[in-house]
């Protein structure tokens, strides 16, 4: 099997080792290739990995965003060689390479009902970049099931901020203060958690945010064992889980079957870990 991945992508670095032990579980040898988000590079390794007798392919992360144009004539250099290929996204991806990925909308809806369960009902969202569609797609599953339950959500309680534990930190800071009411907060990615909960529990902010702080509930998304560790409210569609779903899509093709990106079996949902 052949790994187009990109380089500088956490996504696909966090996914690598799961997705690598469970396809070479299942009896298959890798060949990796990192790409540069470059359309005539990723042609040109697609095709070197082509050459290399492969049985499928799998392309990772960010290379997915390439030009359609891209994809679709690697899709056809798939097809024309009988080559199974599947995509692994952190987002919904509409194709034309169908790719496995969690159900961002879904997570965020059921970490939000298990907020309102506990009576919050200024829920924030604190983290991802303006651009990112995780965190657009989880910005709807929040405003759906704050829908749901009679509360209209406010765009000013969420407030993006890169995926540093500085830039966190100052985000923190800021939607607590122009928000004194948030009660909950959910956090984009493990960076994001960790930063919010350093920020409420740090001594430099005790003075300012003792008060309140105990009162406010977090939840992040993403598998990561220091949140864990911390005894933190994590919601994420499992790395084993993701890469078990590229194998059965892989083998699905492998027999013979056409994988169209509105097969469900692409849509991985999230469990709270």
């Amino acid at each position: 099997i052949g790994l187009l991945l990109p380089h500088d992508c956490d996504f696909s670095a966090a996914l690598l080792p799961a997705l690598a032990k469970t396809l070479q579980q299942a009896g298959f040898t890798l060949a990796l290739s990192y790409v540069d988000l470059h359309p005539s590079r990723l042609l040109a390794q697609a095709g070197t990995l082509l050459a290399q007798d492969i049985c499928g392919m799998l392309v990772c992360g960010r290379l997915l965003n390439d030009n359609p144009d891209v994809l679709q004539a690697l899709s056809s250099r798939a097809d024309a060689r009988h080559i199974a290929l599947t995509g692994i996204s952190a987002h919904h991806h509409p194709g034309p390479v169908a790719a496995v990925h969690p159900d961002n909308a879904l997570a965020a809806h059921q970490a939000t009902d298990a907020l309102l369960k506990q009576q919050h009902k200024h829920i924030a969202y604190l983290g991802g970049e303006n651009h990112s569609l995780v965190r657009a797609e989880r910005l709807g599953g929040l405003s759906v099931a704050l829908g749901k339950a009679g509360v209209a959500f406010s765009p000013s309680l969420s407030l993006p901020c890169a995926a540093t534990f500085a830039d966190a930190s100052r985000a923190a800071e800021q939607l607590l203060k122009q928000h004194p009411k948030i009660s909950a907060i959910l956090c984009d990615n493990p960076t994001v958690l960790q930063a919010a909960h350093h920020t409420l529990l740090s001594g430099t902010q005790a003075h300012r945010w003792r008060l309140f702080s105990r009162r406010i509930a977090l939840t992040g998304f993403g598998e990561c064992e220091s949140s864990l560790k911390l005894q933190l409210p994590v919601i994420a569609a499992r790395h084993r889980t993701l890469a078990r779903r590229v194998l059965e899509c892989l083998q699905h093709q492998l027999d013979g079957n056409t994988l169209l990106p509105g097969d469900p079996r692409l849509t991985v949902p999230a469990v709270f870990l």
